[in-house]
């Protein structure tokens, strides 16, 4: 199974790439309007009744930052126990810069830790993979939570 999903990932990953290099980047920042803050173990648990909805996700450890994605690594304990995929195209510019800048690998440190706001999509469904869900997150805001 693990071998399946990373392959998957890794197809999912090309795709993105091929669509970053189109330096698409979201020129304004998504409306601001109320949304539900939520754990990321809240989201990993509920996030596919949230669907299309926006979101905060108020714990994530930002890492593998690239210019298609951006991961939200969710711990518990102090492992990953899972993550949410944020399309850096559709991000807030400002944000992806900062995460480009000090979170591309996988940091443990405060100055890759966020909150993050945006709207919930099936990330597998529109790249035309079917009976499968991937979660992700577009027109995203970084919270840095610190400097």
């Amino acid at each position: 199974m693990w071998e399946v999903l990373t392959q998957a990932h890794m197809e999912i990953y090309q795709q993105l790439e091929a669509e970053a290099d189109n330096n698409y980047y979201s020129e304004s920042a998504p409306p601001n309007e109320a949304t539900q803050v939520i754990s990321g173990l809240d989201f990993l648990v509920d996030g596919r009744n949230m669907m299309g909805k926006r979101i905060t996700v108020n714990d994530c450890n930002i890492s593998y930052a690239s210019s298609s994605s951006v991961s939200c690594a969710i711990l518990s304990k102090g492992s990953v126990v899972g993550q949410l995929m944020i399309d850096s195209k559709t991000s807030d510019r400002d944000g992806l810069r900062r995460a480009l800048e000090r979170c591309s690998g996988f940091e443990r440190s405060p100055t890759c830790r966020a909150s993050v706001t945006g709207t919930v999509y099936d990330l597998f469904k529109e790249l035309g993979v079917k009976n499968s869900e991937i979660l992700g997150m577009k027109d995203a805001t970084f919270h840095w939570t610190s400097n």
